[in-house]
């Protein structure tokens, strides 16, 4: 049996993979930086920490559940790492996402949970999987997982920001489990992918998110890592939502979720990961996701403007949005209100 910790890859998975794309045990070595020992180990088969995974399955654009043994092809984990079926009063009932990977590896899929004590109780779970960082890594990571219900708290009661129930470790404590108010709904991704944004819902889904980058720009908090993914749309009148504030940044220098290699969003500022940041990467990742709701898809990189320059938008809402996918930062415009207030006036 592997020890706890350490996990196994498919070898004969990995090794098509690389041979498709010509590389070799040293190549992934050199690119990861990881000793050649561990990858020769791992493309093998053999028991590596997990911690060495990510930089080799982001290399071989492979996901953790395809390529690791005991991981089943549907993305579930296998019976031994089923969550804990006691989260403080939830209970985990079906799965909403596949498994996800933080900019510092850190998995995480999301559950549609149910109250063990009262009817009808519904609510929205991420649960991480916090096996996969080193022990010193995982006591930090819990501090920052704290980030999310820390930010909720602070927007009680505000209409585009969901409501954090309660955030608590599994049983076993190799989990981490944050739990939010349900929402009956998709997400916008979900929406967009789907062609069912109306071009009439547009305005009104833009200036949500626009009207919830204020509150968050207001009380300090850059939410850096903004995408579809992590916006709902209500079912009952189609308002947007943000959810998922685990990577937002704070601007008070309180410790956030960091990596040299961020997953691919192509809704994220350039300079995310690189300069230090402010709000106006914020307003980038606004004008890409009207990009995506305008034209029908995202637009390919350095293109977004044109885009808009060719889209049927108001004349004071295209300036602003051109300007803001502008990727000189100082570029753009110098805060959210700007474009909110020419959503005002878009119908």
């Amino acid at each position: 049996m592997t020890k706890k910790g350490l996990v196994q890859l498919k070898s004969h998975l990995v090794q098509e993979v690389m041979t498709a794309k010509g590389l070799s045990d040293w190549m992934i070595h050199q690119k990861t930086e990881l000793s050649l020992r561990t990858v020769q180990k791992a493309t093998a088969g053999k028991p590596v920490r997990q911690s060495s995974l990510m930089p080799i399955l982001a290399l071989l654009d492979l996901k953790y559940h395809q390529a690791v043994e005991g991981v089943s092809g549907d993305g579930t984990k296998s019976e031994r790492e089923l969550p804990s079926r006691n989260i403080n009063e939830w209970e985990p009932v079906e799965t909403l996402s596949d498994w996800h990977t933080t900019p510092n590896g850190l998995q995480y899929k999301t559950w549609r949970m149910v109250h063990r004590h009262l009817d009808n109780r519904l609510a929205r779970g991420k649960q991480y999987d916090l096996t996969i960082p080193s022990t010193k890594e995982q006591d930090r990571l819990r501090t920052v997982l704290r980030r999310h219900p820390d930010v909720c708290s602070r927007f009680r009661g505000h209409p585009q920001i969901a409501m954090n129930l309660t955030a608590a470790p599994s049983e076993h404590d190799d989990q981490w489990w944050v739990i939010d108010e349900w929402i009956a709904g998709e997400t916008l991704a979900e929406a967009l992918d789907g062609g069912r944004l109306a071009k009439s819902r547009i305005p009104r889904v833009m200036l949500d998110i626009a009207l919830g980058l204020q509150a968050l720009h207001g009380a300090g908090i850059i939410r850096r890592e903004l995408s579809p993914e992590y916006i709902l749309l209500r079912e009952t009148d189609g308002s947007a939502v943000f959810t998922d504030f685990e990577l937002a940044k704070l601007l008070d220098g309180s410790p956030t979720v960091a990596g040299k290699k961020w997953p691919k969003n192509p809704y994220r500022a350039p300079e995310v990961g690189g300069v230090e940041i402010d709000e106006t990467v914020d307003l980038y990742s606004w004008g890409r996701i009207l990009v995506h709701a305008q034209c029908g898809k995202a637009a390919l990189d350095g293109d977004d403007r044109e885009a808009l320059r060719n889209a049927r938008l108001p004349k004071s809402v295209r300036d602003k949005a051109i300007a803001c996918v502008n990727k000189v930062y100082s570029d753009r415009p110098s805060s959210i209100a700007e474009v909110i207030k020419a959503l005002r006036k878009w119908r």
